[in-house]
């Protein structure tokens, strides 16, 4: 009778194994997308098709605590997310939102590829997560994940007019929030919450009164490789405003062209606290007018990391929304689905973080398997940074090691790695007042690079790698030059004409030069002469002759 009993119980726990892991069809199985999530248990899938979903099962769609999956057919193709809509269809007087998390859902519990329009909602029109809802028990913090969806077009009564976190720590990667607005947060606003965002695009949403893009009160907010541009405070902070207390932290980022009278960019308000309370740390991000678009009234502490610029990020074409950043070296066409090149490249590309992993960042394309045409040795700025779409500087663009984002290492550099990582603390929660230990990983990685790209008060190396190569003929009538930096320089001086020695043309920081409309079957001589505050290197007479117009690159 025992084993008759133990053989019934592993069979019913190998049923109920089985029955974890099934996929779920919306609409072929459930009439909608709530009738599925209720048939779930945990490990589940739903996948839901194309199309437009909207009413009763199909907004304020309640994932009940489950760690489950709810995705469209393709979240990692942007066109099956544009495709697989969630409507609301709220209003004023017609409360509605996309998804709500409130019953504890942990790391588990995955939203992942959908488009979320027309929500309404006092807080978090798009989505609402937080750790329980008004006048039910406190389920503790909200862990969920939201990836690859675009949260466009709703309006948060208060708070949140895409996203609304109370009291939890979800991870939100690789989503686009779009004209979405509330009187704080236009796109995600945050309350005592641990918010992980990152690669993700917030522009044109707008608040009535703080935080234009997001807003964070009593939080660790960190924001990682975002495009933060074109939103709107009336009030304070045009990207971004942090209130009362916490340690936002903003790294690998783009703040550029937000609006608002008090910080254009980012607002700190400690409201009359402790100002210690309130820390913000920003390093290797671009941010519109520095520290002056930073309003700081009350003196809570910034921390102005290293690799901070403030340069024009040469978006593809943010008025259609593309914040690709534009390279003479490579560069992803979204809309041809093809890697190409421009006149200009954006400084944003290989300025983050040098100690940051690449990740899924590519070390060359298939049209240039050897990387002659550029050179990935950083990750990128911006919400494509640290993705497959991240565009390839022309060669002689970045330093590995230019800690400072000057364009030259040099002992300036080794300055600004000891104080910022060159040195770790002991992680004991016991011991507040552990010593700094010495990184001798980061160290080897600075000596494994430094040495070779480091100016040792000596004029540069010559210029090398010319574009169009010595000698080429059939060269298009509208070239671009380039080249790859001799080691050292900082600046670079071009000598361009059709006799040799050519004559010099301009003085220039960047190693691409475009010389005007050029004749027919005509040859050119050009030079490249290599400065630093040390001197000039003068380097080889290239020659190309022009074919009869287009041509390739």
């Amino acid at each position: 009778m025992r084993a008759k009993k133990l053989s019934t119980l592993i069979i019913l726990l190998f049923a109920a194994a089985t029955v974890s892991a099934a996929t779920r069809l919306v609409p072929a199985q459930y009439p909608n997308i709530q009738a599925a999530i209720d048939d779930c248990n945990d490990g589940d899938v739903v996948i839901v098709a194309p199309g437009t979903y909207t009413g009763p099962g199909n907004r304020d769609i309640d994932f009940r605590g489950k760690a489950i999956t709810v995705q469209s057919i393709d979240p990692n193709d942007t066109s099956i997310v544009a495709q697989t809509i969630i409507d609301c269809n709220g209003g004023p007087s017609n409360y509605h939102r996309g998804f709500d998390f409130h019953t504890g859902e942990d790391a588990n519990a995955i939203l992942a590829g959908f488009t979320i329009i027309n929500g309404y909602a006092d807080q978090g029109a798009g989505i609402r997560i937080t750790a329980g809802r008004r006048g039910e028990p406190q389920t503790g913090p909200v862990k969920c994940r939201i990836l690859n969806c675009i949260i466009t077009r709703n309006t948060g009564a208060h708070d949140g007019g895409g996203v609304w976190i109370l009291a939890s720590s979800p991870t939100i990667t690789n989503c686009t929030m779009t004209d979405n607005k509330s009187d704080y947060g236009g796109a995600i606003c945050c309350y005592e919450s641990d918010a992980v965002i990152t690669n993700c695009i917030f522009g044109g949403n707008s608040v009535r009164y703080n935080g234009g893009a997001i807003y964070s009160y009593r939080g660790n907010l960190s924001l990682a490789n975002a495009t933060v541009t074109e939103n709107s405070a009336q009030f304070q902070g045009g990207a971004l405003c942090c209130y009362y207390s916490g340690k936002p932290t903003i790294t690998n980022s783009i703040l550029y062209s937000n609006t608002a009278p008090r910080g254009p960019e980012i607002a700190l308000d400690p409201y009359y606290r402790d100002p210690s309370l309130l820390n913000l740390t920003v390093s290797y991000s671009n941010i519109c007018g520095g520290l002056s678009t930073v309003w700081n009234q009350r003196g809570a502490v910034i921390h102005w990391g290293p690799g901070n610029i403030d340069a024009e990020p040469c978006f593809v074409d943010a008025n259609s929304g593309d914040y690709h950043l534009k390279s003479g070296g490579w560069r992803w066409d979204a809309q041809r689905k093809t890697w190409i090149w421009d006149a200009v490249t954006s400084r944003c590309i290989d300025a983050g973080d040098p100690d940051a992993p690449l990740r899924n960042e590519p070390l060359f394309v298939p049209v240039d398997p050897t990387g002659y045409w550029g050179a990935n040795l950083r990750i990128n700025m911006g919400a494509y940074g640290g993705t497959a779409e991240a565009s390839i500087p022309p060669h002689g663009w970045a330093v590995r090691t230019d800690y400072n984002n000057d364009g030259i290492a040099n002992f300036a550099d080794f300055g600004e790695w000891a104080r910022n990582q060159g040195y770790t603390f002991a992680e004991s929660v016991s011991d507040s007042n552990s010593s700094p230990a010495f990184n001798f990983a980061r160290f080897a990685l600075l000596a494994d690079n430094w040495l070779s790209q480091t100016t040792w008060f000596q004029t540069p190396e010559q210029a090398t790698s010319p574009n169009p190569p010595d000698g080429s003929v059939g060269i298009r009538l509208d070239p671009v030059l380039s080249w790859e930096a001799g080691a050292g320089a900082t600046s670079h001086n071009v000598y361009f004409g059709t006799s040799d020695p050519p004559t010099f043309q301009a003085s220039t920081t960047a190693t691409t030069f475009a010389p005007g409309y050029l004749s027919k079957n005509t040859t050119y001589y050009w030079r490249i002469d290599e400065v630093n505050s040390f001197g000039k290197t003068a380097g080889p007479v290239w020659i190309f002759t022009t074919g009869t117009g287009g041509g390739g690159r």
